[in-house]
């Protein structure tokens, strides 16, 4: 990620259009998480979550297995040892969204 204050702008205008989109909102947690707004950025990822659902939850869970975080189990469960990863992963400013 190259400029990621401009990434953010775009992000935000992405959310502003499509606020029940689960991508631009994990899309803005990430760059948010880059920028070092750790609080946000799992706000942020948090609301994807909320918008994607279980299919979502199990995707972050597997990156973040991948990603050797403990998430646990790949059961689609937002709690417990997924929310510990997801934190710790963003205080790490680690690429949720690209696969390995």
């Amino acid at each position: 990620m190259g400029q990621p204050e401009l990434g953010l702008i775009d992000a935000d205008r992405a959310v502003s259009m499509t606020p029940d989109g689960a991508a631009a909102q994990a899309t803005r947690a990430q760059i948010l998480a880059v920028l070092g707004r750790s609080s946000e950025a799992v706000a942020g990822f948090e609301t994807a979550i909320t918008l994607g659902g279980d299919e979502l939850v199990n995707a972050y869970q597997r990156r973040l297995i991948a990603l050797g975080y403990d998430a646990g189990l790949v059961d689609g469960d937002y709690g417990g040892r997924t929310k510990v990863a997801l934190e710790a992963c963003v205080a790490d400013a680690c690429n949720l969204l690209q696969d390995p």
